[in-house]
C-alpha cells in the first residue's frame, strides 16, 4: 500500500491485424528526480529571497550614502577624513574649495598633500594634527595664526580641530579633520 511518484507510459499492443490485443505499462520510481527537483526549487527560493536582501541592504546603503553626503555637503566646515594611514578617503565642497582639491582627485592622497598648512607670522610648515590624532587616538587643535596654502597658492586662515574615527570595537580606523576660513574674523580682530 505505500505510494511514491512514479513515470507511468502506457503503450497498445497490436496484432497482425493491427488490432489491440493489450497494453504495455512501465512504470519507473520517479523518488529520486522528484527529490532533485524540491531541492533545486528550495535554493532557487532561498536564491531569490537572498536576492531581495542584498537589493534592500543595496538601497538602504544608497539612502545612508546619499544622507551623509547631503550632511556634509550642509556643514558649514570643511571636512577630511582619512583612513587609518593618513590616506584621504572624503572631502566635503568646503573643502575642495579651500584645499584646491577634488573628492576624486584627492581620494587615497596622503593627507600632507592636499592639506598644506603654514603658520602665519613665521611662514614656516605647520604640523598637521591628523598624525597625533592616529598615533594618540586624541583630538587635536591647530595653534593660532594657521593659514592654509590652496593647490593653486592662494590662502586663507583657518581654524581646525581634528578627532578620531573609531570602529566598533573602539580602535582608531581614521581621523576627520575639520576646518573652518576664519580671515575675517582675524581680519576683525587685527583691525
Amino acid at each position: 500500500g505505500s505510494r511514491f511518484p512514479a513515470v507511468v507510459s502506457v503503450t497498445a499492443l497490436r496484432d497482425d491485424q493491427n488490432t489491440i490485443i493489450g497494453y504495455l505499462l512501465i512504470g519507473t520510481d520517479n523518488t529520486a528526480r522528484k527529490q532533485v527537483e524540491a531541492e533545486r526549487q528550495h535554493l532557487l527560493d532561498k536564491q531569490e529571497e537572498t536576492h531581495k536582501q542584498l537589493l534592500q541592504a543595496h538601497i538602504t546603503l544608497r539612502d545612508s550614502e546619499e544622507k551623509l553626503a547631503v550632511t556634509l555637503n550642509s556643514i558649514g566646515d570643511a571636512v577630511i577624513a582619512t583612513d587609518a594611514n593618513a590616506r584621504v578617503t572624503l572631502l566635503n565642497p568646503l573643502a575642495e574649495q579651500l584645499t584646491g582639491w577634488t573628492q576624486a582627485e584627492a581620494t587615497g592622497l596622503p593627507v600632507d598633500e592636499i592639506f598644506h598648512i603654514i603658520n602665519k607670522e613665521t611662514r614656516q610648515p605647520s604640523t598637521i594634527p591628523v598624525m597625533e590624532t592616529l598615533a594618540h587616538g586624541t583630538m587635536q587643535g591647530l595653534a593660532n595664526h594657521t593659514v592654509v596654502v590652496a593647490r593653486d597658492g592662494s590662502e586663507c586662515d583657518i581654524a581646525d580641530s581634528c578627532a578620531p574615527i573609531r570602529d566598533r570595537d573602539g580602535q582608531v580606523i581614521g581621523a576627520v579633520l575639520v576646518f573652518r576660513d576664519v580671515t575675517e574674523e582675524y581680519a576683525v580682530q587685527q583691525a
